[in-house]
């Protein structure tokens, strides 16, 4: 009876806030009073990290920025510095209802926005302010689906693909928290929160002073502090529209693959769009797939033509020549297929995450039929063969200058080395001092003794300019070069 009655309250609650408007009341407080005569520009100092090509799983790059941003009902224009080595880089981003314009750091020209990067810049304005979103749901009340949060009305709207869920206390009719769950290929539902706080009346507006950025579910945290605040009269025009003006083309993925025969063990599976080649090699009872490059789709089609091409062995190992997602972006259909993933101790939590990320927006085999993950672990090296072929897997590290997980292939009988992206050597023109990735697999390949004449390099094939099918003797020459 007791669980009743609080049921039947919580209901009566929801309708309450609901009828009494508090989203029009959280606007008029929020928004109303800004408008073209009547510009918000706020003095921001503002904390943002990403992931990026790292040397370990996880690692982030952090930047500081100090700048200004302007903003009205429906319009919010960016102007920030972020310092490097003693140098200052300038970046200015304009939104509006029709248009998007973005200067990157340090350049003088506009980069390339499309359609999709303009409509999920709406998600992107609530580090900012909540007023954009306000704006939105505002427009599409009548579509809401609404609850209740402890002290807060929460509200529901489907938007880009994305699920927004807006938080407003009751009490005062602001917005405390904006969360947003979107979807990525590699991590699966993404969570990303912004928690608005310290709010601030002026000439009746109020407005946080502090934004508080939870992405990737926690994993990064950023944090945009207003130090001060001012109503002016008109927005400056730091970034006017060119005459010629046209959105960039999305990208279609159109997976392609063709197959090499190296010999009657080795085959090179080449992806056309992402211009990177997978490894198989074929044993007497199983086969062994490495390298499945930045998306499901991908991984799924290596496995389905490497079903066409030998239909009569199993796919026993998966394995990956760094964590980078160019390797394993599409390694979860091969889980699905019941493969054994080799790993490294480095990147182990890495894959876990990746096998045991949800997928609930766009459900891929392995959400809509799990499979235990199957994990077998490389410290140094790992030796696979039958009674007539050998190959040998060596974990080279740090050595790479390029990761703290980088593993090659090593072939005996054909003196080959399969790796992922450590040598840059022209197609054309004289040969360069080797880099220090380059210096790094030689030494490696020296200081295990290998007997290498040919190696072949993963990614890029086509792209770059530079060799994919490199002989020993080049790289060595590489590395006298002075």
């Amino acid at each position: 009876m007791k669980y009743l009655i609080a049921l039947l309250l919580s209901f009566c609650m929801i309708n309450s806030y609901a009828e009494n408007g508090i989203i029009e009341q959280c606007w008029v407080k929020q928004v109303k009073n800004l408008n073209s005569s009547n510009c918000l520009s706020l003095a921001a100092k503002e904390t943002a990290s990403k992931f990026y090509h790292s040397f370990e799983p996880w690692q982030k790059l952090t930047y500081n920025s100090t700048g200004t941003i302007y903003y009205t009902q429906d319009r919010l224009l960016k102007v920030d510095t972020i310092s490097r080595k003693d140098k200052q880089y300038v970046s200015k981003t304009k939104y509006t209802p029709t248009e998007l314009l973005v200067m990157g750091y340090g350049s003088q020209k506009l980069s390339g926005v499309t359609k999709s990067d303009f409509e999920d810049y709406l998600f992107e304005t609530c580090r900012y302010s909540p007023v954009f979103m306000l704006n939105h749901f505002l427009a599409k009340k009548d579509k809401i689906k609404t609850g209740s949060e402890g002290n807060n009305f929460t509200g529901s709207l489907n938007i880009n693909n994305a699920t927004v869920t807006i938080h407003i206390n009751t009490a005062d009719s602001l917005v405390t928290q904006i969360t947003i769950l979107t979807y990525d290929d590699l991590y699966g539902d993404l969570t990303s929160s912004y928690i608005y706080s310290q709010y601030e009346g002026l000439n009746g507006l109020n407005f946080p002073k502090k934004i508080e950025i939870n992405k990737i579910n926690g994993k990064i945290q950023d944090e945009v502090v207003i130090a001060s605040a001012q109503f002016i009269n008109t927005m400056p025009d730091l970034l006017p529209k060119p005459d010629d003006f046209e959105w960039d083309e999305e990208e279609e993925e159109k997976p392609e693959i063709t197959i090499e025969k190296y010999n009657s063990n080795i085959y090179f599976l080449y992806l056309k769009q992402p211009d990177t080649k997978s490894l198989l090699v074929e044993f007497n009872d199983f086969l062994l797939v490495a390298e499945a490059p930045l998306s499901i789709a991908n991984g799924k089609l290596i496995i389905e033509s490497v079903k066409k091409l030998i239909p009569n062995k199993p796919i026993k190992y998966f394995t990956y020549g760094h964590f980078h997602n160019w390797y394993l972006g599409g390694l979860r259909p091969f889980v699905h297929e019941g493969c054994t993933i080799l790993t490294r101790p480095e990147s182990k939590e890495y894959v876990e995450f990746i096998v045991n990320a949800k997928h609930s927006q766009h459900p891929d085999d392995l959400q809509k039929e799990p499979k235990n993950l199957q994990l077998e672990v490389i410290n140094d090296s790992l030796t696979i063969k039958d009674d007539s072929f050998e190959m040998k897997m060596y974990v080279i590290g740090e050595k790479s200058d390029h990761t703290n997980d980088f593993m090659i292939y090593y072939f005996p009988a054909e003196k080959l080395v399969f790796q992922d992206d450590l040598v840059w050597i022209k197609n054309e023109g004289d040969l360069t001092k080797a880099s220090t990735r380059q210096a790094g697999l030689y030494n490696a390949i020296n200081d295990l003794g290998l007997n290498v004449e040919t190696i072949i390099q993963a990614w890029p094939v086509m792209g770059y300019g530079v060799k994919n099918i490199i002989p020993f003797t080049e790289l060595k020459q590489s590395i006298n070069i002075k």
